[in-house]
């Protein structure tokens, strides 16, 4: 031993201090790396919050909903009702106007409105392709129209899917009715909400 014992408590001090930082040191570095660890672990709040979100509609989507028949015809008549309503506001509301490439783009905006559950049509003698039961319906309104009847809206059940129609009268006179076909899984979903 070269040192005296003042000279040797002088470097066991210094010896004990600098251990003091070491460990201290080592204590922040392992405190920074777990945090870095740990957070950057979890990802983005708010992209892990957005996944819960779509997982619990996903769920909600294939939990059993009890809709009745009535419930669904209810439902059509409240969706159908609120599109024509919106519809008879329109200005321009003619038969040439729907069979113009400007009355389809209307029409195929609307039908992202609601999401491609909706498919609409305005419906006339001249329309060609339609459905049996859009032929029928519109014969019904045709004639009922004639007889001086009131005409008013309808909806009838598919097997999936959901027929709402409604005359289109235009200066007094019969031109046609609206064909809105909806999703009938999709007002399912829509009454389970």
């Amino acid at each position: 031993m070269f040192l005296n014992a003042t000279g040797g408590r002088f470097f066991d001090n210094l010896f004990r201090l600098i251990d003091g930082f070491v460990i201290l040191a080592m204590r922040l570095l392992f405190i920074f790396f777990a945090g870095t660890f740990l957070l950057g672990g979890c990802g983005d709040l708010s992209e892990q919050k957005a996944n819960h979100q779509k997982l619990r509609e996903g769920l909600k989507r294939h939990e059993i909903i009890r809709a009745t028949e009535n419930d669904i015809v209810t439902m059509a008549y409240q969706r159908g009702d609120s599109i024509v309503r919106y519809l008879n506001t329109v200005d321009d509301l003619d038969s040439a106007l729907w069979s113009s490439p400007a009355g389809r783009r209307y029409i195929d905006s609307l039908n992202q409105v609601h999401e491609q559950q909706v498919t609409m049509s305005i419906i006339t003698r001249q329309t060609r392709g339609i459905s049996e039961l859009e032929q029928q319906l519109l014969e019904a309104y045709e004639y009922s129209f004639s007889q001086s009847q009131d005409l008013a809206s309808n909806v009838q059940i598919t097997d999936d899917q959901v027929l709402y129609t409604a005359p289109v009268i235009l200066q007094g006179q019969f031109h046609g009715m609206w064909s809105i076909w909806q999703s009938k899984s999709g007002i399912i979903l829509e009454l389970g909400e």
